[in-house]
């Protein structure tokens, strides 16, 4: 190909991506520097949370019938006949988070988050809303919260998983995702989402392990995994030079 040829190519290709946003929207991987200003001169910024996408779940190679989990709901009970995979890991979840007093990690990400950006991006406006958000269309945000901005949270995907490596050890994965909201318009003046995994820097733990002590060491798993998404969406939203 030519070199006009080349350069004509990629000006197409810049004309279909801003073609795709103007009929999709695009949503900055960055918050825009104007953007930060108005957001630092709100009255308040609501920093809201919603129901998990996806209930937390355990995912155990034998389902609820290998003995460590056996041993476990031995006490408590568990029914998984006729269940699907997916309705089995959730129950096990559900129990844990029952016995455990286990909570999502998106609130730890959203008072996380919160703090960072009142201590370095200035953003001491921040309001953290107690009550669970059950819908994150703007416009209900808009009819519940009045105006301002939105700062929102979901948890995309939340488990705790057996490792390819050994079926008998686990790893927790988290994922979450994280919008700035203009309530005038409904505007996303910003999205990001984190990832990521955590386990045992030496040797991923057992469920007897992760249970032992009222759950301990799965809560500090999952304390650890909140902390890591609130700083990766503090990068996100303030740039790649930005350290929380």
């Amino acid at each position: 190909m030519s070199t006009g040829g080349k350069a004509a190519a990629g000006v197409s290709a810049v004309a279909l991506v801003l073609a795709i946003c103007m009929a999709q929207g695009c949503t900055p991987s960055k918050l825009a520097p104007e953007e930060l200003v108005k957001a630092q001169q709100q009255p308040h910024i609501h920093a809201v949370h919603y129901p998990p996408r996806l209930e937390y779940a355990v995912i155990t190679k034998a389902g609820g019938k290998g003995e460590a989990i056996g041993k476990y709901f031995g006490v408590v009970g568990l029914v998984t006949g006729g269940m699907s995979d997916l309705q089995t890991a959730q129950t096990i979840g559900m129990a844990l988070r029952r016995d455990y007093g286990i909570e999502d990690p998106v609130l730890r990400v959203k008072t996380t988050l919160a703090e960072t950006l009142a201590r370095q991006a200035t953003l001491s406006n921040i309001r953290p809303v107690t009550a669970t958000m059950q819908s994150d269309d703007p416009s209900e945000l808009k009819r519940l919260l009045g105006s301002g901005l939105v700062l929102d949270f979901k948890t995309v995907t939340w488990m705790t998983q057996y490792t390819a490596a050994d079926a008998s050890r686990y790893v927790s994965i988290y994922r979450a995702r994280a919008r700035l909201v203009a309530l005038s318009d409904g505007k996303v003046l910003w999205e990001g989402e984190c990832k990521g995994q955590v386990q045992d820097p030496t040797k991923p733990l057992t469920f007897e392990e992760l249970t032992a002590n009222q759950g301990a060491a799965l809560k500090s798993h999952l304390h650890d995994v909140a902390d890591r998404c609130a700083s990766d969406l503090f990068t996100q939203l303030m740039g790649k030079d930005a350290a929380p």
